[in-house]
Order: structure tokens, then sequence, then C-alpha cells
């Protein structure tokens, strides 16, 4: 169970974490504030994460996006009976500019699985990506497979990949894109295919949706035992929540080798 949880929570940071923004306590919040004289917009998420029908974990969310500028952060924690054998909190915020796709300019991302902690800040150039700080250092990690310096050119941070998708789906109005993801450690792929469209019930009420399936193609920063990677897929339900929004997921369906993983939006508001 411990591990299968470990595995949800990173697929969710994946896919889902843009979306999980809050900015209490956070460092980016001075650029979260609302500017209306530029058209942003800052919204406050919650979500609800479930493993066999069982709560595992919750999140909450916030995102400015306008004004050429968007920032997001997020934090996610164990919930249900699973917060009563272990306590697993992850923290990520993410910010760049806009243009025909966000830009990603810096990175964070911290973990905390009781008492061991992890994080890794990164900061993004057009040609690279540059590791401001990270724990444990990756040039320390000597089991993984190395990463082509070519593979770190044009990449963005997971957090920017899912609103650099919702983008590609809305412009296509179908599921088909890839974008490069670095997340400090690992080099990946994120892919959607398919194409559907479903009335599902999100927090603004019963909204037509574009449902996509997705996957990772690994490039570089893995284990040779990262069996868990293998065959990840899933299913995202993505929908526009207010005018000015890009495309965000409001469910998401992950499949992993010990069973399937729900993530749903419970609540999407303008931040006060």
């Amino acid at each position: 169970m411990f591990r299968c949880y470990r595995m949800i929570c990173f697929c969710a940071s994946l896919v889902w974490a843009p979306s999980m923004a809050i900015a209490a306590a956070s460092t980016v919040a001075p650029m979260l504030s609302t500017d209306a004289s530029s058209g942003a917009l800052d919204y406050r998420f919650s979500f609800d994460g479930y493993f066999g029908g069982f709560k595992i974990g919750a999140g909450d969310g916030r995102l400015h996006w306008g004004g050429g500028h968007y920032a997001i952060d997020f934090k996610a924690r164990t919930a249900g009976m699973l917060d009563w054998v272990m306590s697993i909190d992850q923290s990520a915020e993410s910010s760049g500019r806009l243009a025909a796709s966000p830009v990603a300019e810096r990175h964070r991302n911290h973990n905390a699985d009781g008492k061991k902690q992890s994080w890794i800040e990164l900061a993004f150039s057009p040609d690279t990506v540059r590791i401001v700080d990270a724990k444990p250092d990756p040039k320390t990690e000597t089991t993984r497979s190395p990463i082509a310096p070519e593979l770190l050119g044009g990449v963005v941070d997971p957090l920017t990949g899912v609103l650099w998708l919702g983008q590609i789906a809305a412009a296509a109005d179908r599921c088909e894109g890839k974008v490069p993801v670095f997340d400090g450690r690992r080099r990946y792929d994120t892919v959607l295919t398919g194409a559907g469209r479903e009335q599902y019930r999100g927090p603004a009420g019963v909204r037509d949706s574009l449902v996509c399936e997705f996957h990772f193609e690994r490039r570089g920063g893995y284990k040779a035992d990262a069996k868990r990677w293998k065959g990840i897929t899933g299913k995202v339900w993505l929908q526009y929540l207010a005018d000015g929004l890009p495309l965000l997921p409001v469910r998401v369906q992950v499949e992993t080798t010990y069973g399937t993983a729900i993530i749903h939006m419970v609540s999407a508001a303008p931040a006060q």
C-alpha cells in the first residue's frame, strides 16, 4: 500500500498538479495577486484522490493566468484511512511567461515522506535547464541513465507541461500532442492520444468535456529498476471552468500496476 500511494502521488504530480495550485505560505504568492488591468485571473481549486474506492489523498491549488504571465502552486497530502498509518506531503510551484505556449522559467518541488525530505529547484532557459538546488543532488545518483544535453532544450517542468497540453488540445479541439518534460531527475515526454467528448459533472456543473488518453515516454534519467514507470497510462477529462482560463483537468484516471487511481476536482472558484 505504501509503494502504491507513492506511485499514485507521483503520477498525480505529472498530470494534475498544475490545477492543484495554492498560494498560502507560498514563495510565489506575490505573483498571484489579481491584476484586473491586465485581465489576469486568479483561481483556487481543490482535489480528492481515491484508490480502490477509498480516499487516500487531497490537495489544494491556485492558478494565476494572464497578463503575459502564469504562476501555479499546489499542495497535496495523504488523507482518509491512509493518513492513519503514514504522512506524505508534496508541494510544487512553477512560473513563467505566456507565449504561443507556456514558457517555463522557474520550478520547485518539495516532498516530505515522514522525516525523509527531498526537493528540486530548477531555472529554465531556451537551451537548457539549471539545477539551482536539490536534495539529493542528481549528480550523486549514479544509477540513473544519462540524459543527452540536447534533450534539455525547450523542455518544461511537469506543472507547465499540463498547461501546455491543455492549450494543444484546445487549439486542435482533439487529444493530440506531445510535451517534453524535465523534473530535475527524469526526462520524459507526456503524450496525449485519442479523442472523445463527454458530459461530465465537474465543480462548475455538467459541462462538455474533452476526454484524452495519456502516457509517458521515457527519454533519460531513470533507474534500471524503475518498474513502476513501465506502462503507466490513463485518461484525463478537460473542461473550461471560466472565460479566460485554459483547459484544466477536472478528473484524472491513472492505471497503475496496483490498480486504478482517480483524482477529481471538487471545487473551483475565483481567489479572494
